[in-house]
């Protein structure tokens, strides 16, 4: 039993170099930052207490959980280390990610608080999490790969600039900032978004791998309102696809405007791809030829002479 409580709400107070062995209760209650470095293990439970930010870069196995009463517990900073425990978190003030690798978190998130991505690694959240703070992705990349509820809890989610979201989970409500890459599945999956907001200079990749088109094959995103803006960049692979192949990506109950542009990949000069945002498909054919563009311009003509009369 016991508690060692680390500082007093103030600068100072830290622990030695060497391994921490918590049967009991660690509490964190400093006014800055505090580098905490060593491997935590243990039956014993941690609790972020203070105002300042605790960086957690050992790795931790205590299998007790995690309480963040105040402050920022953040886990990493900026390199390849640095994990929590292996217990239930319960989230009332901020839970920061910054590691430059892959790190999944197969811990249950709870409580008021949020969460953030900063670090360029990418971050994988894989259970049916109920934190409602909200989600924001500043950097790299967040997977959400939970199989039940919501992986990001149930608070808006953003993601910034040069960051990504992907996954085959579901996320309540998601905003895709100017700049932001929203690639769902997994090579290729299905990710669900109740309520999804694109803006314009964001960026959806849709990987499709087969021309037979089955199911599985292709990323689809759905939910309930979509409202489309930005690119759609279409990555076809798996061999030739024949003209009118027609696959539905997005599967929503309503939809708002459209995407600015649709581009594409792995399809020949001949044909081109085309973008329905009432049905959510997406259909290949023949790229326009001479003959067709020859015509465009000679009909454009006769209704401008007629027109001018």
């Amino acid at each position: 039993g016991g508690t060692l409580q680390i500082g007093n709400g103030g600068t100072a107070g830290s622990l030695g170099s060497g391994a921490v062995i918590n049967n009991a209760t660690l509490i964190f209650n400093r006014s800055d930052n505090l580098l905490v470095g060593n491997n935590i293990s243990g039956s014993g439970r941690l609790i972020q207490a203070g105002t300042g930010t605790t960086i957690l870069t050992g790795t931790n196995t205590y299998s007790n959980v995690t309480l963040i009463n105040s402050g920022v517990l953040q886990v990493g900073n900026g390199g390849a280390s640095g994990t929590l425990g292996t217990g239930n978190i319960t989230n009332s003030a901020a839970l920061v990610f910054n590691r430059s690798d892959a790190l999944t978190v197969p811990n249950l998130i709870t409580g008021t608080g949020a969460l953030t991505q900063i670090g360029p690694g990418t971050l994988e959240l894989t259970r049916d999490n109920s934190y409602a703070g909200g989600t924001i992705v500043s950097n790299g990349t967040l997977l959400v790969n939970n199989t039940t509820g919501y992986g990001t809890g149930s608070g808006a989610v953003t993601v910034v600039a040069g960051a990504t979201l992907g996954g085959t989970g579901a996320v309540a409500t998601l905003t895709l900032q100017s700049g932001a890459v929203l690639a769902p599945g997994s090579s290729p999956g299905t990710l669900t978004v109740n309520t999804l907001t694109m803006n314009a200079g964001s960026t959806n990749l849709i990987e499709i791998t087969s021309p037979g088109l089955e199911a599985g094959t292709y990323d689809v995103v759905k939910g309930s309102s979509v409202t489309f803006a930005g690119v759609l960049s279409l990555a076809f692979s798996g061999g030739t696809y024949t003209n009118g192949s027609t696959v539905q990506v997005y599967d929503y109950t309503t939809y708002t405007n459209n995407f600015d542009a649709v581009v594409w990949s792995g399809l020949p000069g001949s044909q081109q791809a085309t973008f329905d945002p009432l049905t959510g498909y997406v259909t290949v054919i023949p790229e326009p030829g001479p003959v067709a563009l020859v015509g465009g311009g000679l009909a454009l003509l006769v209704v401008l002479r007629r027109r001018r009369k």
